[in-house]
């Protein structure tokens, strides 16, 4: 793929800009040279726009890349024509973007859309116009996504020599995104995090096993092993406890059955005594209760009597209660008739007053006549008053219209005025943007370079933490060999005390061995003058007990030298890695130093993150109030167009004013020729209405009453005839009550005659008040019957049962039978303690064994996982990880390409070899790269390379890495290659041999660029794209080429 032409619209810093990269066909390379900010690297951004429709980084969205200062008339482009594999290609993108509607007025947002067209041969073939085939056919077409296109062609010059020289773990960072290694680096984590899982489940298990252990109840004649003790002695010890209690609980258990044996023979003979005892004091009872109730004979017969009469009384009830009701309906029909009676004659007086009435009403009905004709002869006249009215109306209603329109022109000229002066304030507001642009360029380079100071800064102090857990480690190594010196002092003395008293031992035992005649086995003699005798007693000491002292000492003074030995690698370590923080320590202080005031380290350390927080704050504030001024411009353009609208509605507004007087004299004109017209008895229409309301009133009222006293003659006449009818059956129904009455009187007076021999009722009524005491009545007698009944079978029934027998005493039962009871319980607590304890043992006990059986399984698994880790992660002595290995691979092919690019350049004296001996630490291990050079013969560090060696060798590693990323993409063809800073730090010197080296970089058929800002390069490449500064955001690209 190589660009033929460019044409950007509206997009960043360019309003309408196009680049021919044909141009620079007799070019080896070229520069796109201009001022930090003025848009050289957006050129980059819109190549990889058209063809992705993204933009080069990750973090921008292609609709940001709309020109701040674009109006919602003017729409962003980008189109590109480029040239692939014997093709010509040309793609033309729109972002999403809000742009003015098509149709009306207002504002839309707008899809990204695109189209791509295919040429051949000079002919257009093909055209696509959904991004959804545009994408999927340039996607066949180039054979790499966007990631891979901005690693291919352009090359961060910069970041590569920064890589050249970083750690291995920086290295891995970066390489892990390019070769996308990721994989490995998430197995290293999820087994790293399985094996702290296993770690965590182990330990969770042990501290299981030994919070059970710390509950178990051990027996007063068992001493619990100490809590170091090994753990299968110390659950040893609980299974024989366990065996003890379970043979003890079998004992207690035969002990218990044979008390509980007695014990229920005493309770039943005491159930028995007290049975006894009972059925005699029941019989003493029951015979009290007989004597009791014969004692109530008396009361209970006159209860009897009093039922009697209660019964003969409700028997007649009914009769009395009818008597009753009958006297109260003859006291209502009596009254009703009376009732009947006074509305009968009220009834029949309003007949003759509505009579009277019906006379008055005939004798207006002529003048009534001659009143609805005046009405009618009015009403025809009612519409001269309506039309003078109507015309009243509009004249009031054309005034209040000129006042409207008067007071509406002159909001409206209040309005322009208004908004002219708000233009004048947005213009003065737009003014200070290229101000603020060049503000913000200055301070967003402040804040990246504060910010890989920061950087610096915290490596800095991450090495200063890992020297001071060094030094920590020392000090605990420290602390470990003071402790060990220690103990081999102890086990030295506790040696030589046992060997000494090994050796008496032997003595004496020879001694007594000797016999005379014998030769010495020490010293041979035959004679043995003095054979050595033990003064003291000596402790007997084995063989083994002292091998076993040897071997503990011997163990101790081999951990004591490791520790020492540690100790020592650890020192020099300390040593080593301050020194060299020290020195990073001060190049960073004198690197900050050029933007930041600072005199050492600590105050470095203090100031830096606030300037960057600082900075950053001030980028922000600048960016938000270019934002603002983003916004003003948008409302320049509003406030012109309204400010046009509001003239034209000034002008609209004057000449609506003018008609509205026009007509407002017209109106007055007909109004006054209408009110001439009108007849001069009513002042006006409302007079009018007035007069005939009133009268329409009357004639109303007058038929309403006509109507009223025909209805209401009507009503009286059928009342009369309705009372009348029902006064005749009230009559007749007394009559039939007092008959009825009279029957049940006599009825009752000879039943209270029978019962009590007179006719005075009072008897049966005072019966008939106490009714509601007959169920209770009934209830006592038959409760009575009952409880006697029952009190004389139970005296006879308790006499056979006791017979002869006599009270027994009960207390010496009972004496007995708690004694025994007491026995009994103290076996069971007895019993309940140890079954207590067993169960709780037990289950401790078993938990325990199934928990030690888990960590068995468990630490095999570990174990293995272990070594895993070890080898993924690069926890052995090579400390390389699988990523790392995998990343180590890559590398060695990436720096053999490398080698084939930095041979040519550096006419064969260097070679970049991949550094194979382990570091001290894992970040500097595997990745580190040196340099060979030819000249002197020897290997060295790169960071030893000049300004303009270190360039080139970052240069043959970018096209490198570029070459490999285009071979694992399927040997794809990039005809284009752009270099992006990586200059500005280079002496003259080191500028020539770069610029020497790109100038040898591949064929002559690929295209190179170099985005700089550096002057001495403008001097000397004569292509060039030049972007200037135009102010207001804007910038122009312009092709240079030799005359």
């Amino acid at each position: 793929m190589k660009p033929l032409q460019i044409t950007l619209q509206n997009f960043g810093p360019y309003e309408h800009e196009t680049i021919d990269f044909t141009k620079f066909a007799d070019a080896s390379l070229f520069l796109i040279s201009g001022p930090t900010g003025s848009g050289k690297t957006t050129i980059f951004d819109a190549l990889t726009f058209a063809l992705y429709g993204e933009s080069a980084s990750d973090d921008r969205q292609p609709e940001v890349l709309r020109s701040d200062f674009a109006t919602p008339n003017e729409p962003t482009s980008v189109t590109l024509r480029f040239s692939h594999q014997g093709q010509i290609y040309e793609i033309d993108r729109q972002p999403k973007q809000t742009l003015a509607k098509k149709r009306g007025t207002g504002i839309k947002t707008y899809k990204s859309t695109g189209v791509l067209k295919i040429f051949k041969d000079g002919e257009q073939t093909e055209e696509l116009t959904k991004l959804a085939a545009i994408n999927m056919r340039l996607a066949d077409i180039l054979q790499i996504n966007r990631k891979q296109f901005v690693q291919i062609v352009l090359l961060p010059q910069g970041e590569f020599r920064r890589f050249l020289v970083a750690t291995s773990t920086d290295k891995e960072t970066i390489l892990r995104k390019v070769f996308g290694t990721e994989l490995y680096q998430k197995w290293s984590s999820i087994l790293k995090q399985r094996l702290a899982d296993q770690r965590a489940q182990l330990a969770k298990w042990e501290t299981t096993i030994e919070s059970g252990l710390k509950r178990v109840r051990w027996t007063d004649d068992v001493q619990s092993l100490p809590t170091d003790s090994p753990m299968s002695d110390r659950l040893a010890q609980l299974t024989a406890q366990q065996a003890t209690d379970q043979q003890t609980i079998e004992q207690t258990t035969d002990q218990e059955q044979a008390l509980q044996q007695r014990v229920d023979e005493t309770t039943q003979r005491l159930t028995v005594a007290e049975k006894t005892n009972q059925n005699i004091a029941t019989l003493a009872t029951e015979t009290q209760r007989v004597t009791a109730l014969q004692q109530q004979t008396t009361k209970i017969d006159d209860l009897r009597q009093l039922q009697t009469d209660l019964t003969w009384a409700d028997a007649h009830q009914s009769d009395y209660q009818r008597q009753q009701e009958l006297t109260s309906e003859l006291q209502r029909d009596q009254q009703q008739l009376k009732t009947l009676g006074a509305r009968l004659a009220t009834a029949q007086q309003r007949q003759v007053t509505l009579k009277q009435t019906q006379d008055q009403l005939q004798q207006q009905a002529a003048a009534i006549a001659d009143q609805r004709k005046q009405v009618a002869v009015l009403t025809a006249q009612r519409s001269l008053f309506e039309q003078a009215a109507e015309l009243d109306q509009q004249r009031l209603t054309t005034a209040k219209h000129v006042t409207e329109l008067t007071e509406q022109l002159t909001q409206t000229q209040q309005r322009y005025q208004q908004i002219a002066s708000q233009q004048a304030a947005v213009t003065a507001q737009l003014a200070q943007r290229p101000a603020l642009n060049e503000k913000r360029l200055t301070l967003t380079n402040q804040v990246q370079q504060l910010t890989q100071f920061q950087r610096q800064l915290d490596d800095v102090n991450a090495q200063r933490s890992e020297l001071k857990q060094l030094e920590k480690t020392i000090e605990q190594r420290q602390t470990e060999v003071d402790r060990l010196t220690a103990k081999v002092a102890v086990a030295q003395d506790d040696y030589e005390a046992q060997r000494n008293a090994w050796l008496q031992s032997q003595i004496v035992n020879l001694a007594d061995q000797l016999t005379p005649g014998t030769p010495c086995p020490i010293c041979g003699s035959v004679d043995h003058p003095a054979p050595a005798q033990a003064t003291v007693a000596v402790k007997a000491v084995s063989d083994a007990e002292l091998k076993v002292a040897e071997t503990h000492l011997r163990q101790l003074n081999t951990k004591l030298a490791g520790q020492k030995a540690q100790q020592t690698t650890q020192i020099a370590q300390l040593a080593t890695q301050q020194t060299a923080v020290k020195a990073v320590k001060q190049d960073l202080v004198e690197q900050v130093t050029t933007v930041i005031a600072v005199t050492d380290f600590d105050e470095l350390a203090s100031q830096l993150p606030k300037q960057l927080t600082a900075s950053q704050t001030a980028v922000d504030q600048v960016t938000a109030q270019l934002a603002d001024l983003s916004k003003q411009e948008q409302r320049q353009t509003k406030l012109a167009q309204q400010l046009a609208e509001s003239e034209q509605k000034v002008v609209a507004d004057q000449t609506a004013v003018h008609n509205a007087e026009l007509a407002a004299k017209q109106v007055e004109g007909q109004f006054q020729n209408a009110q001439d017209r009108l007849p001069d008895e009513f002042a006006d229409l409302a007079a009018l209405d007035r007069y005939l309301t009133q009268q329409q009133t009357e004639l109303a009222h007058y038929d309403q009453q006509v109507a009223d006293n025909s209805a209401d003659r009507q009503q009286t006449a059928q009342l009369i005839a309705t009372t009348t009818a029902t006064q005749a059956s009230v009559e007749a129904s007394i009559n039939d009550t007092t008959t009825k009455r009279q029957a049940l009187a006599t009825t009752l007076q000879a039943a209270v005659t029978k019962q009590y021999q007179t006719t005075d009722l009072s008897g049966l009524t005072t019966m008939l008040d106490r009714l509601p005491e007959l169920p209770e009545l009934k209830r006592q007698i038959t409760a009575y019957d009952h409880d006697l009944q029952q009190a004389t079978a139970s005296v006879v029934a308790y006499k056979q049962i006791v017979g002869s027998a006599t009270t027994v005493d009960l207390e010496e039962l009972k004496t007995a039978l708690a004694d025994l009871t007491a026995q009994r319980q103290t076996l069971q607590k007895q019993r309940a303690t140890i079954q207590e304890r067993l169960t709780i043992n037990g289950n401790i006990l078993e938990q325990a064994e199934q928990t030690v059986q888990q960590i068995q399984t468990q630490m095999t698994q570990r174990d293995a996982l272990q070594r895993l880790v070890e080898a993924v992660a690069g926890g052995g002595d090579n400390k390389l990880g699988l990523e790392r290995y995998v990343l180590r691979a890559q590398l060695v092919e990436v720096l053999q390409v490398a080698n084939q690019h930095l041979q040519q350049l550096s006419s064969g004296r260097y070679e970049l070899r991949l550094h194979l001996e382990a570091g001290t630490y894992q970040k500097n291990t595997g990745l580190e790269i040196d340099v060979y050079d030819d000249n002197v013969g020897q290997v060295r560090s790169v960071h030893t390379l000049s300004g303009g060696e270190s360039f080139i060798a970052a240069l043959s590693l970018a096209l490198a890495l570029g070459e490999i990323i285009q071979t694992e993409s399927g040997g794809i063809n990039i005809d284009a290659l752009f270099v992006d800073e990586g200059f500005g730090s280079l002496d003259q010197e080191a500028l020539s041999v770069a610029m020497a080296a790109l100038e040898n970089v591949e064929g002559s058929n690929r295209m190179i660029g170099i985005i700089s800002h550096v002057t001495l390069l403008q001097e000397t490449i004569p292509y060039q794209i030049k972007v200037e500064a135009l102010g207001q955001g804007k910038s122009r690209a312009r092709v240079v080429t030799p005359e």
